[in-house]
């Protein structure tokens, strides 16, 4: 970890990291314009509040949901349920899955060093929540047999707000175990991110991915059916960056 002395540093080295593999995601059509200049952005909160440590999970989730939306693109298409822009990351993109970890970076630079474990820890959960998430819906349309909304367990078709699968559950759920596992392998606090942290982490992205399907199976009964309202689009992003908040929450009542 740094110094407030050693910050000028720190960023000007977060930048040009960034930079580099910003403009080569964008070139690799991994992400818009929009989602280039915001991602950069919270690639260098993250860089300069934990560290290369943090950029790697940062970049994991990342990497992970876009080779992931992009998955059997031509399939998904033809169920209706690939991501638009081919599976490009923009800026609703960034927020919803990394407003967040943005945050929990942010903090860290102002906390004093021994608070700053906490907040990694926060900081991984968001993302294990992110990319359970992101890895249930774009596998679990692919290879769930079955989907259900968990409020009334109505069977509904792939793709459907709210839906989940025993398939996509358990994809995302690992997927959400391997991040905390690799947080665990990467994390700069020694001693303070231990098996508990692991276990901690994996529990808040199952319980935040978890009330989020409730929420969606909600919106799906009760909010307007056009998925075309900019409404419902706010909603969907708020209700995203609310289910990061819900595993933050889950880790600072473990970790008190």
């Amino acid at each position: 970890m740094y110094s407030f002395q050693d910050l000028p540093g720190n960023i000007l080295i977060a930048l040009a990291v960034n930079f580099i593999i910003g403009f080569a995601s964008y070139k690799a059509k991994l992400v818009d314009k929009s989602g280039l200049w915001s991602g950069i952005v919270v690639g260098v909160l993250v860089f300069v509040g934990f560290g290369w440590e943090g950029f790697v999970l940062l970049f994991t989730f990342f990497l992970a949901g876009s080779l992931a939306s992009k998955f059997k693109m031509k399939t998904k298409s033809k169920m209706g349920v690939a991501q638009k822009k081919g599976g490009q990351r923009g800026l609703a993109h960034v927020f919803a899955n990394t407003a967040v970890p943005a945050v929990c970076a942010l903090v860290a630079i102002l906390a004093e060093p021994p608070d700053r474990p906490v907040y990694f820890i926060a900081f991984a959960a968001a993302l294990a929540t992110a990319l359970g998430d992101t890895i249930s819906t774009e596998l679990g349309q692919l290879y769930g047999k079955r989907t259900y909304l968990l409020i009334t367990l109505e069977r509904v078709r792939p793709g459907t707000e709210g839906a989940v699968s025993a398939e996509g559950t358990a994809l995302g759920f690992g997927a959400s175990i391997l991040l905390a596992l690799a947080a665990f392998g990467v994390h700069p606090f020694p001693g303070a991110f231990g098996i508990k942290a692991v276990a901690i982490v994996a529990l808040a992205a199952m319980m935040a991915n978890f009330i989020e399907s409730i929420l969606g199976g909600l919106y799906h009964q009760f909010g307007k059916e056009s998925p075309e309202t900019l409404m419902k689009l706010r909603q969907h992003g708020h209700r995203r960056a609310a289910r990061r908040r819900v595993g933050v929450v889950v880790v600072f009542r473990f970790s008190g």
